[in-house]
């Protein structure tokens, strides 16, 4: 299958839903946006392999550390290969915890994507935090 803009636009638009469904704690609609297979990695926080431990990192994790939280995604770096790709894109997060105290954080994503039933889905995502105000996680 040949790549072409609407390949880039589908994937960039797959990571904006990520952030906009984490923020609103859709986590059916987020947990979607997944290979059935995913493996998730934060690194020293969590490595999460499929829907279901996707779905309950949401619920039972996610839920509790934040208040707020706003997931900017920039710049994408992304290759297309037929039905996969990868992805590298800077990541700010804005948030508030679970007790009110406000950060923020910077990193990266490092994606690979899979084209599943002519749609485009997170296969692996591995979350890189270089830096934090220290709130998170704390």
């Amino acid at each position: 299958m040949p790549t072409d803009s609407s390949d880039h636009l589908e994937i960039r638009r797959l990571r904006a839903a990520y952030g906009h469904h984490i923020d609103r704690g859709e986590w059916d609609a987020w947990v979607d946006c997944f290979t059935e297979d995913a493996v998730v990695d934060y690194g020293a926080y969590d490595r999460l392999e499929g829907h279901d431990e996707l779905a309950t990192f949401a619920t039972e994790v996610i839920d509790d550390l934040f208040t707020y939280s706003m997931h900017l995604a920039l710049m994408p770096l992304l290759e297309v290969e037929g039905d996969r790709a990868t992805g590298r894109w800077y990541l700010l997060v804005l948030y508030s915890t679970g007790d009110g105290e406000p950060g923020w954080l910077a990193g990266t994503y490092e994606d690979t994507y899979r084209r599943v039933d002519g749609e485009w889905k997170f296969a692996a995502v591995e979350n890189v935090v270089h830096a934090d105000t220290g709130a998170y996680g704390n």
